[in-house]
């Protein structure tokens, strides 16, 4: 059928993806069960896309039944739909909206009947449609972004901008320009030889724009992207904040001409060290290198990276290695995340989980000696317990009464490490 729905002798599901499905049909624990299709015929049941579906009877929206025509049901793009009667966006029915007539202007979230224009809209609390006043179905124009052509003038949104719709030129990144001037949305962008640079950049003679803002004290001269975080002029650089990337924070670089960025998202200069836009506090440019997700090292020093950003105090570079996470030893100390496990053998260590470790001396609880456990039987057996041949474990504490050679790991949702 699909990788979102499925079907047995009596019943039909629905899977919230593909993963999902797999994950099921495997038989293997996943915590969330397929979604039952009410009162759907398995037999006639058809998949439409990764979201719709219909038997002989229903139509299915996101596994709730709809109430829709399934005769006459067609599917018009990802979102939108109609039957004989109604329209229907995400599964709900657009008011006041004449099936018949309806169309969508494909790939522009615009979509109109025989007498108005609407627009679908997304946020973080949910998908909606309204109409666009004053818009005509039989002149109106989908641009790309934000702009629309409707009676031969051209609009950002509901304001028109005040331009000739003949020489009016939509670009990238919301952007758009005529003969005389640059545009971003209904803002203008303020001065000579505008010129895109990308990423949601432009610069003019009058400075440099983040999608029409524009970027305090930056030199259009000397602007320039080091990579999709960092942009630097001659006398400053930039870390893109926010979901978005709409925001800049500036960083204390000592050289911005001569930062570039790398793998594993280090950026360098001459003079100073940035990790995800985190400065790294007495970092060697020249030999800083990465180890693993959370740890990094110079010729000097080993760096934490998780966390507060610091310097792994008394550390051996040159040794040092990460183990099983958040584990890492050197030749010298092991240690968990920024701690060092006081008195364990780097030579002997080995860690069982993410909690429990051993070396030949001892058995260990996050940092911490698990006192009396044997090092030699000891092992982790899951969902915080661990066990030695005469012993279990939670934690450092002993299990009362609980026979290791027995002991069943209990079913619990609430693991306490």
């Amino acid at each position: 059928m699909s990788e979102y729905f499925g079907r047995d002798d009596e019943r039909a599901f629905y899977f919230y993806s593909g993963s999902h499905r797999k994950v099921f049909d495997g038989k293997r624990y996943l915590g969330i069960a397929p979604k039952v299709l009410p009162n759907a015929d398995p037999r006639t049941l058809v998949a439409i896309s990764e979201l719709c579906a219909k038997d002989d009877r229903h139509v299915y929206w996101h596994g709730s039944r709809i109430d829709a025509d399934a005769a006459s049901f067609e599917l018009l793009d990802a979102r939108f739909a109609r039957d004989a009667t109604r329209v229907f966006f995400d599964g709900d029915v657009i008011d006041d909206c004449d099936a018949a007539s309806f169309s969508v202007f494909a790939g522009s979230g615009f979509v109109r009947d025989a007498t108005r224009v609407f627009e679908a809209h997304d946020s973080d609390h949910g998908s909606w449609v309204t109409a666009i006043e004053g818009a005509d179905p039989h002149d109106f124009v989908p641009l790309d972004g934000c702009y629309t052509l409707r009676g031969g003038q051209v609009f950002a949104g509901e304001q028109r901008i005040d331009t000739d719709a003949g020489n009016f030129l939509v670009l990238a990144d919301g952007y758009a320009r005529d003969r005389v001037r640059a545009y971003y949305g209904t803002s203008i962008v303020e001065g000579a030889e505008f010129t895109l640079i990308g990423s949601g950049f432009a610069k003019t003679s009058g400075g440099v724009f983040l999608y029409g803002a524009l970027v305090p004290d930056a030199d259009p001269a000397t602007f320039r992207l080091v990579d999709d975080h960092y942009v630097v002029d001659a006398r400053h650089a930039w870390v893109r904040m926010g979901e978005a990337g709409d925001q800049l924070r500036e960083l204390a670089c000592g050289d911005p001409a001569t930062l570039g960025a790398g793998a594993d998202g280090i950026a360098r200069s001459s003079t100073d060290v940035f990790v995800v836009g985190r400065h790294v506090a007495g970092a060697d440019p020249a030999t800083f290198e990465r180890i693993s997700y959370a740890y990094a090292r110079d010729r000097a020093h080993v760096f934490v990276l998780e966390g507060e950003l610091e310097q792994l105090a008394g550390a051996d570079p040159e040794s040092f290695i990460e183990l099983r996470r958040p584990f890492a030893k050197d030749a010298y100390r092991v240690y968990r995340d920024n701690r060092v496990i006081t008195g364990a053998d780097p030579a002997t260590f080995v860690a069982l989980d993410h909690v429990y470790s051993k070396d030949r001396g001892r058995a260990y609880f996050e940092t911490n000696v698990i006192e009396g456990a044997s090092p030699v039987s000891f092992e982790s057996i899951g969902d915080g317990y661990a066990r030695d041949r005469a012993r279990v474990y939670l934690g450092r504490v002993v299990v009362d009464g609980a026979d290791p050679a027995t002991f069943v790991v209990p079913q619990c949702d609430n693991i306490p490490f």
